[in-house]
């Protein structure tokens, strides 16, 4: 039985961390004590990243009922993920014995950016057909995606569709190169 009003997203999740007007080029490791740090004059920012968690934040922040299956950990960095989605009402799978994504992200003023991103475990889709069944199911790739989530995807949006919910597929970046694009627009198709 279809819950009405449910939407149920299936991505990775990861706790972002923005270090601003850093000098991306020209950063040479050295031996000498404190010769390589960079004392930062603008303060570390945190934020939840990841193509699932992004919009089930938004979505429970917006008062709609809302269940998140992502790579959450039960470490430090989940666990603040986790409270800042059950703040806005996302209720969440069961975290994963496994260490949350990371992703490290040195901003130059002009713009340019380096990134370090630890992608952390794999997302499981066939959790999510243990859950109700959605009136919406959210599917998204993340940056650890690769041609086997496509199809491990495609079998949970059939068998939820089977089940009545309405799939939405978001690609996202990083299907690109990975998959083709065939077998993307296929997803759509399966029943």
């Amino acid at each position: 039985m279809v819950v009405p009003g449910l939407v149920h997203v299936v991505g990775n999740a990861a706790l972002d961390i923005l270090v601003r007007d850093v000098e991306i080029a020209g950063a040479t490791a050295t031996d000498a004590w404190g010769a390589n740090v960079d004392i930062l004059a603008r303060p570390v920012e945190a934020a939840l990243g990841g193509c699932g968690a992004a919009p089930a934040y938004v979505l429970g922040r917006l008062g709609t009922s809302v269940v998140l299956n992502a790579n959450i950990g039960g470490d430090a960095w989940g666990r603040m993920l986790a409270q800042w989605l059950k703040e806005v009402g996302v209720e969440l799978m069961a975290p994963l014995d496994a260490a949350t994504a990371a992703h490290v992200i040195a901003l130059a003023p002009d713009g340019r950016r380096r990134s370090f991103y630890y992608t952390g475990p794999s997302v499981d889709w066939d959790r999510s057909l243990a859950a109700a069944t959605p009136e919406w199911l959210l599917v998204s790739g993340y940056g650890k995606v690769a041609a086997g989530d496509l199809e491990a995807m495609g079998g949970v949006c059939g068998q939820m569709r089977r089940r009545g919910a309405r799939v939405l597929f978001d690609p996202s970046p990083w299907f690109a190169g990975r998959v083709a694009v065939e077998d993307m627009r296929a997803l759509g198709g399966r029943g």
